[in-house]
């Protein structure tokens, strides 16, 4: 065997228990699972064509990590968001992690995805808020209309607008992805 039994540690699963795969099963999945890594020009390509980012918070011992509609301009992320959890909990402990990716429509495998951690920054100057809007609205032409046949989503929390410079960023992609 390749590996062990593996035990959840969640709650009420944690007794529960998986079968490890066959040795020959586990070299031929491994093989398909082999990736590649990817340059700055396709980790730059992926983050142009992509929408949605996975943003991780840590203050204190909690975690918190949501998805995030943004904006890849000029060597940065740019977001326009709610107050709330997240922008309380970088307000303490502004280092954060990303994750941008693609998927294939089928399967598991195929995908490429970039990684990374950078410093959450407010905006606060109106020029700079008005970079982060005009470059969010640009790219998501549809969120007047969204928030036009969504009343009740007005007038809700303030908006904050948020730009991460990354630290570092890494890229990895199947061969097909």
């Amino acid at each position: 065997m390749i590996m062990g039994p593996v035990t959840e540690n969640m709650g009420a699963a944690a007794n529960k228990t998986y079968d490890a795969i066959p040795e020959p099963k586990a070299r031929q999945i491994g093989a398909l699972m082999e990736y590649r890594h990817m340059d700055l020009g396709e980790m730059e390509k992926l983050l142009h064509e992509q929408r949605l980012a996975r943003i991780a918070f840590s203050n204190n011992g909690n975690m918190y990590i949501i998805p995030l509609g943004y904006v890849w301009a000029d060597g940065e992320l740019l977001i326009m968001t709610s107050a709330g959890q997240k922008t309380d909990m970088a307000a303490h402990s502004p280092h954060v992690a990303f994750q941008v990716d693609d998927f294939p429509q089928t399967g598991m495998l195929g995908w490429s995805s970039v990684s990374g951690e950078g410093d959450w920054h407010v905006v606060d100057d109106e020029a700079g808020k008005g970079r982060v809007a005009g470059a969010v609205m640009s790219r998501f032409g549809d969120l007047g209309n969204w928030i036009n046949q969504h009343p009740a989503a007005r007038p809700g929390p303030p908006m904050v607008f948020v730009r991460i410079k990354p630290r570092w960023m890494t890229g990895r992609a199947f061969p097909n992805g």
